[in-house]
């Protein structure tokens, strides 16, 4: 399986760099076991991977730099996975210019 270039962003706002495969491995970088995935509105060709059932787990709170990605009203919990895909829908590898902007978007 061809792996690519994603961050993980924590709760806490700390970013990490990883490379991604299928969403047994998004699932482990998030904590869960069911995760779920959203667009960004910031960004359409951006994708984000998160808890599905991140609301219901104690020790789970915002996200708030996920959310900022996010750009809805709808809050983001625990743990995200941030990645980008192309027009097919196929994952790909994040650009220096999307990890320049995630980074910039970063709130603690």
């Amino acid at each position: 399986m061809k792996k690519t270039k994603a961050i993980v962003i924590k709760q806490d706002g700390s970013l990490e760099n990883v490379e991604i495969g299928d969403y047994k491995c998004l699932n482990r970088h998030v904590g869960c076991s069911t995760g779920a995935v959203v667009s960004s509105n910031w960004d359409r060709n951006l994708s984000i991977w998160i808890d599905d059932e991140g609301l219901f787990k104690q020790g789970n709170y915002i996200n708030p730099t996920a959310t900022n990605i996010y750009g809805c009203h709808s809050p983001l919990v625990g743990n995200a996975v941030v990645y980008r895909v192309n027009d097919e829908g196929e994952n790909i590898d994040l650009t220096e210019e999307d990890i320049t902007k995630i980074k910039g978007k970063v709130i603690k």
